[in-house]
């Protein structure tokens, strides 16, 4: 890419007007072109597909969408090892920064980031460079600590399962606030007793709370 031609942008959101909002921040600034503006994860894969952008940005919660925003990482960069993903999303806990770099992204920016912040990171990451807005920084270093919780081999997805657990949620209750199915939930239950090695919930919420399991 020459220097003179703009960084041309897929950007993936399931909010119209954060993603309208979105292209408006990123063309005014005159370096950067968005060759589509799509609200589902199949179809930002499908402009991946059809475009193949210098930059994917791409949200990471999803919940009206058949993929979520790490599928959709995931998906990119198996299709392309070197394809560029550049994460903007309101979700900048640890868990979620941890979980977008291991699916391939290759800087995280918060939605709450300034104009100047969010296009300095497209820029970096459309080189090819890792780029994190300031508040960002400490989650990554803690994201790339290793965790208690890695002992033990669980999922990002197992973890908020868990941390729904030590409020005495249900099943039914968890899996109106995560999104996911009653059945999908009582399945990561099951993985959690097997991989804790506990017989029921209380033992794993103790367990929890003893190894420090949870931020």
């Amino acid at each position: 890419m020459a220097d003179t031609d703009p960084i041309r942008i897929v950007a993936v959101d399931d909010h119209p007007l954060i993603l309208n909002a979105l292209v408006r921040r990123l063309e005014a600034s005159g370096e950067m072109v968005v060759v589509a503006a799509v609200g589902d994860g199949p179809g930002g894969l499908e402009a991946f597909g059809e475009h193949r952008p210098d930059v994917v940005i791409c949200d990471l919660s999803m919940p009206g969408s058949a993929l979520g925003g790490l599928e959709v990482i995931a998906a990119i960069i198996a299709d392309d090892p070197d394809a560029r993903v550049l994460v903007l999303s309101a979700h900048t806990d640890t868990q979620s920064v941890g979980a977008a770099l291991a699916a391939g992204a290759l800087g995280f920016v918060s939605k709450e980031a300034d104009e100047e912040t969010l296009c300095r990171c497209v820029v970096e990451v459309a080189a090819g460079r890792p780029a994190f807005d300031p508040s960002i920084g400490p989650k990554l270093v803690a994201a790339l600590r290793p965790s208690a919780a890695s002992r033990y081999g669980l999922s990002p997805k197992e973890l908020e399962v868990l941390a729904e657990m030590t409020e005495g949620r249900s099943n039914a209750d968890i899996a109106g606030r995560l999104h996911i199915s009653p059945l999908t939930v009582k399945t990561h239950v099951s993985h959690i007793l097997a991989k804790l090695g506990v017989a029921d919930r209380a033992a794993a919420v103790i367990k929890a709370y003893k190894e420090e399991l949870l931020p």
